[in-house]
């Protein structure tokens, strides 16, 4: 959230292959996580969660340098009732050239809509952790993420 290069710099000294910056914390933080991934030839992803505007954040952020871009709904954003499939569909309309993370009550049902909306990355949290089997939820995941990128 703050002294983006200062607090990512050591993460990346240790063999971080890519740091999380909040996208609320600002471009001049952003930035500095950016110039501390060039130094140590790794990647940056800009978590969107709780951006008012996340275009004109994922633009700024992608012309800026960084590789991911995660669309994130929260637990109490989901609790309300929303989604990250808005978010993504807008995200993946821009056409920008990084990776795009999307995390936020994909389950077996919804993980490809996800995929065919337009994810690179999928964070799947509650439908493995919270599952009676862990194991076996990851790997009806997996098939089913591979099955839609087909």
């Amino acid at each position: 959230m703050d002294a983006g290069e200062y607090e990512a710099t050591p993460f990346y000294a240790a063999g971080a292959d890519i740091c999380t910056v909040l996208g609320v914390s600002g471009m001049a933080t952003i930035s500095g996580v950016i110039k501390a991934a060039k130094a140590h030839n790794a990647e940056v992803q800009i978590d969107l969660i709780n951006v008012p505007d996340i275009a004109e954040c994922a633009r700024e952020g992608a012309a800026a340098g960084a590789q991911i871009v995660g669309v994130h709904t929260g637990l109490d954003a989901q609790a309300a009732g929303q989604t990250p499939f808005g978010d993504l569909q807008t995200i993946a309309s821009l056409g920008l050239d990084v990776r795009i993370s999307v995390a936020g009550g994909i389950k077996q049902a919804t993980v490809q809509q996800v995929v065919e909306a337009g994810a690179d990355i999928i964070v799947v949290g509650a439908a493995i952790y919270g599952a009676p089997s862990p194991a076996e939820s990851a790997r009806e995941i997996r098939e089913l993420v591979d099955a839609a990128a087909v």
